[in-house]
């Protein structure tokens, strides 16, 4: 999922970055993507699940199904905190009304937007609205009066899911498609590509549980330093694990 989502935000900062107007040479630029299948409502076969060999176009698809083109909105720091902590109401540890569950059930995974660029602390057992510990660039707290370009797509910047910052008059609008734009950038260096952005917070030193794919049981490996236990099958199909946050 962080090769997928470092590839996504490439392709995004790659367009918007030959787009933008003059006046935004000079401002950085970020990128927010987001997992568009990731099991919920749709069962546990809305993976994406891509094969060691050739990417195909069909697999691009998968990660981008949709025809959303390539917007940018001009964000503060005081926003990007803000957007931020919209994005992490995606996870519900902690919250009584979700038990033991890492992820909430109100949120679709498609609203957790993973900011490429800045690196994000999150502490998902804290109050809804007060689950970003740490948000920094190249390496320095975040500003209020830092401005960035924000990358995503046509849907996000003009308000879809509610995030703040976005609207209809976004400062960059293209009407390149995402899909395309990764099958441009799939031969792009790996210059600038980040398959981490966020973090949880360190010795939280809580057990919670996840529902995913039962084909993710083969690659459980992958997140061996929380300590994932399979727990069997859900009633929906779902492989339950245990994991240490």
């Amino acid at each position: 999922a962080g090769g997928v989502s470092a590839r996504g935000a490439l392709a995004l900062r790659y367009t918007v970055a030959h787009a933008a107007p003059a006046e935004y040479s000079d401002v950085p630029i970020l990128a927010a993507v987001a997992p568009l299948a990731a099991g919920g409502r749709a069962g546990p076969r809305n993976y994406v699940d891509i094969p060691t060999g050739p990417l195909r176009r069909r697999h691009v698809t998968m990660i981008s199904p949709y025809l959303n083109s390539i917007w940018a909105q001009r964000m503060t720091g005081t926003t990007l905190r803000r957007y931020a902590e919209t994005s992490a109401a995606f996870f519900g540890a902690g919250n009584d009304a979700c038990n033991d569950t890492l992820v909430s059930s109100h949120s679709p995974a498609f609203n957790f937007d993973m900011l490429h660029g800045l690196e994000t602390t999150i502490d998902p057992s804290a109050p809804t609205g007060a689950r970003i510990t740490s948000l920094r660039y190249d390496g320095q707290d975040l500003r209020d009066d830092d401005v960035f370009l924000v990358a995503m797509t046509s849907y996000r910047a003009a308000g879809g899911g509610g995030f703040p910052g976005t609207g209809p008059d976004a400062a960059v609008q293209t009407d390149i498609a995402l899909s395309d734009a990764l099958v441009m950038t799939l031969g792009a260096a790996n210059a600038g590509v980040q398959p981490s952005v966020w973090q949880f917070a360190p010795d939280l030193h809580q057990r919670v549980t996840i529902e995913t794919s039962p084909r993710a049981e083969a690659h459980l490996d992958d997140i061996a330093r929380f300590d994932p236990e399979p727990m069997g099958l859900t009633s929906a199909g779902f492989l339950k694990v245990a994991v240490t946050l």
